[in-house]
């Protein structure tokens, strides 16, 4: 099984790259920060799950 998933993380300074406004599912509203979109391949049997691919969203 293949399962991807979108990871928020909030920053407050100015100059990292990437940032942006990103919205945050555990605060069920946009905020400014940082997201990370994982690839994964899920081994349901071992409950494991392997990270085939990393990528950081861009900034609009």
């Amino acid at each position: 099984m293949v399962a991807i998933d979108a990871s928020f993380s909030p920053k407050s300074g100015r100059t990292s790259y990437g940032l942006d406004w990103f919205w945050n599912g555990s605060q069920g509203q946009a905020e400014r920060g940082l997201e990370i979109s994982l690839l994964a391949l899920v081994d349901v049997t071992h409950n494991t799950a392997y990270t085939l691919s990393a990528y950081q969203s861009q900034s609009q």
